[in-house]
């Protein structure tokens, strides 16, 4: 259910991407330090519990213009890239994908950064 709200939040989001530029870019839950700009980020083919099992999802990047990542341009691999070292990760993984109401594909890579395994340092719930 987690995962089915966080996804139409996501849609909604996207939706009104297109208006004021190419890329929107949210951060979830506790923040973390930025990485350096060119920090290595890696592309995972997750599900959303995939992901939540062994990852802090700590943000959110929206592009327009493509709607998978095999549709991304070079730029905008580079750009969902920094914006995840700006967050603070190590990884994304697309999170949701389609076409918009105005004809434009859209999608959302999740940001995320491993669990902390230290015993209390788990993302809360």
């Amino acid at each position: 259910m987690k995962t089915l709200f966080l996804l139409l939040a996501l849609g909604s989001q996207i939706a009104c991407a297109h208006g004021g530029g190419e890329y929107a870019v949210t951060r979830m839950g506790r923040e973390h330090a930025a990485k350096p700009e060119g920090c290595p980020i890696s592309w995972l083919n997750l599900t959303g519990e995939e992901a939540y099992a062994s990852n802090e999802m700590i943000g959110t990047v929206q592009v327009v213009g493509a709607t998978s990542t095999s549709e991304l341009s070079e730029g905008q691999r580079a750009r969902i890239e920094l914006e995840a070292c700006k967050l603070g990760g190590n990884s994304v993984t697309l999170a949701t994908g389609g076409q918009g109401a105005v004809g434009r594909g859209a999608a959302a890579y999740w940001v995320l950064l491993p669990k902390d395994p230290t015993p209390g340092n788990a993302t809360p719930e």
